[in-house]
């Protein structure tokens, strides 16, 4: 049982370190977006 929880948790640390390196290694896709904000005694 304690291999086994010991294993579990060393996989779990290795995919938190891991992961997030390789999503960040990638090209953001970037949006452009311009909003204009009116009142209502702006038509």
């Amino acid at each position: 049982m304690r291999n086994s929880l010991t294993f579990l948790i060393a996989v779990l640390l290795t995919a938190s370190v891991l992961l997030p390196q390789q999503a960040g290694a990638q090209s953001p896709q970037k949006m452009s977006y311009q909003a204009v904000i009116r009142d209502n005694s702006d038509i």
